[in-house]
């Protein structure tokens, strides 16, 4: 199968590491380190999914971290999106990425998709048809 052009989950140390670079690039402080070993616990509980997409000369063009998580408050999964990214050369792959997420997390029965973003959330809203149910808030401890 050739899976050039095609999201899909992997757990491969290379993809993991071309993950955690993505991830660098967006967050220059971020701790590689932890969210590979973050990613590498989906083997074990099966909550945590990386994806990568790479194009016909083997470059990673989209991939995305996502999880299923559950509230004890609630009956209810929610697919969040730990983190996204797709290579500026490829805009449309947005849209068919967000399809994905949408139709992976239907076919688990889930009917939640969830992100945080430091951008902001009215362009989510606009393309993509996400609505703001919640805010995050925030208090730095010293």
């Amino acid at each position: 199968m050739n899976k050039k052009d095609e999201l899909y989950l992997t757990y491969q140390a290379e993809d993991l590491e071309k993950i955690c670079e993505k991830v660098k690039e967006t967050f220059k402080d971020a701790n590689t380190k932890r969210f590979y070993g973050f990613m590498l616990s989906g083997l074990v509980n099966y909550r945590v999914m990386p994806f990568v997409q790479y194009n016909q000369n083997n470059e990673l063009v989209a991939c995305a971290v996502l999880g299923v998580v559950e509230t004890p408050m609630g009956n209810e999964s929610t697919v969040y999106i730990h983190f996204a990214w797709i290579d500026k050369h490829y805009p449309n792959y947005w849209k068919k990425g967000i399809k994905f997420i949408y139709d992976f997390a239907k076919s688990l029965k889930i009917r939640k998709i969830m992100a945080s973003t430091q951008r902001l959330p009215e362009a989510f809203e606009r393309k993509f048809g996400f609505k703001k149910s919640y805010s995050v808030i925030e208090k730095e401890v010293i």
